[in-house]
């Protein structure tokens, strides 16, 4: 009589976050260090030679980079994205407000985060509308969300 196999052990779980701060950091040590590799520039007419460093590319901790990149972000949304109407900004940081068993199953499951971000945008329009004193067919309202991920990593629940 054959022996029944024993089930293999299921791997580890794989970490949510992809950097570790740690990694982050080791970046934002190298950034603008010509040491660390650099670009060189020739001017085709002169032949002065300039060198530019390379940067991390990284916004979590690296200031110069994280303030480049938003600088860019908010010139492309002024440029193409938000039209020449007047506009209304609200800033809403959400730094570990959310109840913690929601926050697992955001991270654990990221296609949830548009569903749940599309109720908050509900809840503050309907908001915003009858501090105004306005119905929703007199205006439109949109939303541009910029999720900054944390450093916080937990293990994907098994599946």
């Amino acid at each position: 009589m054959p022996r029944p196999s024993s089930p293999r052990p299921k791997p580890p779980p794989e970490p949510i976050c992809r950097r570790t701060p740690k990694a982050e950091f080791d970046a934002f040590l190298e950034c603008g260090i010509l040491a660390h590799g650099f670009l060189r520039l020739r001017c085709g007419d002169c032949g002065h030679d300039k060198r530019v460093a390379f940067s991390c590319k990284r916004r979590g901790f690296c200031p110069s980079c994280g303030a480049r990149r938003m600088a860019q972000t908010a010139a492309y949304l002024v440029d193409h994205l938000i039209p020449h109407v007047p506009v209304r900004q609200w800033v809403l940081i959400w730094v570990m407000r959310l109840p913690i068993p929601l926050r697992l199953l955001l991270a654990a499951q990221p296609k949830l985060v548009t569903p749940v971000l599309q109720v908050v945008h509900r809840v503050l329009t309907r908001f915003l509308l009858e501090q105004a004193g306005l119905k929703a067919d007199e205006t439109d309202s949109g939303a541009v969300t910029l999720i900054q991920p944390s450093f916080e990593c937990r293990a994907r629940p098994p599946t």
